[in-house]
């Protein structure tokens, strides 16, 4: 059972039930009924979690066609892009990589329970008892220092967070329901590839840039390390947060409380905001040490990087950068969010899951 306060209610979530405790019972009955017709309890897409709270999470483990090589990349793995599924996956220079050569397309597979490779699905060796699969296909390499980083593009996802019926009114109700502007619509099987992706706890960093005296501050999940001193992340082509990474190269990118929740999904905005003064932005009354950029206040730790190259896929342009520094701040709860999806078949299954909603 997970409880929550929201806007002086209680809410319960007992075997993937959403109950409210307190007024109104009319939203009791909705949610109820909603529960009941699509299998989602949660009222939102997406849900923020706490990344070192979130307990047993799911493991990533990427097999191939034809072969028994499997290899655990839940650490390794990289969700870079939504249209389309840009995953990127790091290897060692250390470690065996024919399996990788020799194929062009891979299988990543997310499970509860240690991996066992007692199956096979669309040609690829898997468990029978996970819970989420991607097929993907190499479009692109990059070596970074000694590291080789291999970016894979979404083919097909399938998964059982919710059952087969559930899926298929969503996805019904998907057709209808009108597309917000701004948003980007995700036809067909691509929706579920990017629930998938998001069965994984994403990490949501703010990025800071300046010139001058003007900077910008803006949220992202599409990121993350490669296996030495270099960094990843990605940003809308026709987002104006991009184009002041490409001009200005150096930025600082910071782990948040998970406290500021609200505050960072409020920046969202700022990726299509021109440069403007520092006293519009929270910021900590500290900078980074090496660029002198401007930080979050609610920072806990943060990585000071510089950008040295980038390609184009779909809507995202992919930046490549040199770390320069890393430091801790303070102590704190990791900002991350999950699918509403992988966060109901948590709650379906009683696992202890503290949400938080906007």
């Amino acid at each position: 059972m997970t409880q929550y306060r929201l806007q002086n209610a209680i809410f319960i979530f007992l075997d993937g039930w959403l109950i409210l405790k307190q007024p109104n019972t009319a939203f009791h009955i909705n949610t109820v009924f909603k529960k009941l017709i699509t299998g989602l309890g949660i009222p939102q897409q997406y849900v923020c979690v706490a990344l070192e709270e979130l307990s047993s999470p799911l493991a990533v483990t990427l097999t191939f066609s034809g072969e028994d090589h499997t290899l655990d990349v839940t650490q390794r793995h990289l969700f870079i892009g939504y249209k389309p599924l840009i995953i990127a996956v790091t290897l060692s220079s250390r470690e065996p990589q024919q399996a990788f050569d020799r194929a062009d397309t891979i299988c990543l597979n997310f499970h509860h329970q240690p991996f066992v490779a007692n199956s096979r699905w669309s040609g690829f060796v898997t468990d029978s008892k996970a819970v989420a699969r991607l097929v993907l296909k190499r479009i692109y390499e990059k070596v970074l220092g000694e590291d080789r980083v291999l970016f894979y593009e979404g083919v097909q996802g399938r998964h059982s967070f919710i059952s087969s019926w559930h899926q298929f009114v969503n996805r019904q109700r998907e057709k209808i329901r009108p597309n917000p502007v701004g948003n980007v619509n995700l036809p067909g099987n691509l929706h579920d590839m990017v629930r998938i992706a998001y069965a994984v706890p994403r990490i949501i960093p703010l990025i800071t840039l300046r010139e001058g005296e003007k900077m910008n501050m803006f949220p992202t999940d599409l990121h993350g390390p490669v296996l030495s001193k270099f960094y990843i992340s990605s940003l809308r082509l026709n987002g104006k947060a991009n184009s002041q990474v490409d001009r200005l190269k150096r930025l600082a990118l910071s782990y948040m409380d998970v406290q500021a929740f609200k505050d960072v999904y409020a920046l969202g905005k700022n990726h299509m905001q021109e440069l403007r003064e520092r006293a519009l932005f929270n910021c900590a009354p500290h900078v980074s040490k090496t660029y002198e950029i401007p930080l979050p206040r609610e920072a806990i730790r943060y990585r000071e990087l510089n950008q040295t190259g980038s390609f184009d896929a779909g809507i995202h342009r992919i930046h490549f950068y040199e770390q320069v520094h890393e430091e801790k701040l303070k102590e704190g709860l990791t900002l991350a969010h999950i699918h509403q999806y992988y966060a109901q078949w948590r709650l379906d299954h009683g696992m202890p899951t503290h949400l938080l909603l906007r």
